[in-house]
């Protein structure tokens, strides 16, 4: 996948296209640097999007996000590979529910309506 191209403004002027590996390692970025993107309508300075705002993050609070991460998936295989399915499930009660209302239905029929 192809990283997006990132334009800056240092000292009035515009440069780039930069992928966000080279803006971090730009010694001259800071966090009221602007940026943008072809698609944006105006220069944004960099802790105003999301995406960049994590050049900046505190490294403190990163190493906390990295332990909560290590504690929660603690108990994985430390040499396999880790799957997200992010594919919406419908839960197994609603199968249930549909399942009970049906037969519910069938013994109303029967008992009312089938002589």
């Amino acid at each position: 996948m192809e990283e997006k191209a990132w334009f800056i403004k240092i000292e009035g002027r515009q440069e780039g296209p930069f992928t966000i590996s080279k803006l971090r390692s730009d010694s001259r970025i800071t966090p009221d640097t602007l940026a943008r993107q072809e698609n944006f309508s105006e220069w944004l300075p960099i802790r105003s999007i999301p995406e960049l705002s994590a050049l900046f993050e505190d490294p403190e609070t990163l190493g906390e996000h990295v332990a909560s991460a290590k504690k929660f998936f603690k108990d994985l295989p430390q040499d396999g590979v880790l799957v997200l399915d992010y594919k919406d499930k419908t839960p197994y009660f609603f199968y249930w529910l549909l399942v009970t209302l049906v037969v519910i239905a069938y013994v109303v029929y029967q008992l009312y309506f089938a002589s």
